[in-house]
């Protein structure tokens, strides 16, 4: 019988799980949650930093429920911040970006 528990996170717990790499030294969920991914990649990293807005994405009008940029915008706007990231759009309004520290 399969876990009845699930959430955004959850859904995408193996792709996200995945991206981690043998070796990596730290790793940031950002938007966490109630901590799941957060939690789970400490076997493969020392340090794991989960962060979350979730008082205001949990109100109407928060950004989880009325996001303001497109998924254009949220691409380019990383791969500003942080050259040579990869962003990967998901299902249910989510997206991974992955981004090795040089």
């Amino acid at each position: 019988m399969s876990d009845p528990y699930w959430n955004h996170n959850v859904h995408h717990r193996r792709p996200v799980l995945e991206t981690v790499p043998q070796g990596c030294r730290n790793a940031l969920d950002a938007g966490c949650g109630d901590g799941l991914l957060a939690r789970e990649p400490a076997g493969r990293t020392p340090a794991v930093t989960g962060v979350d807005r979730s008082a205001e994405a949990s109100g109407a009008g928060g950004p989880a429920v009325n996001p303001t940029a497109s998924w254009g915008e949220v691409g380019r706007t990383a791969r500003a911040v942080l050259p040579g990231c990869r962003f990967r759009r998901l299902l249910l309004r989510r997206y991974l970006l992955v981004w090795d520290k040089p």
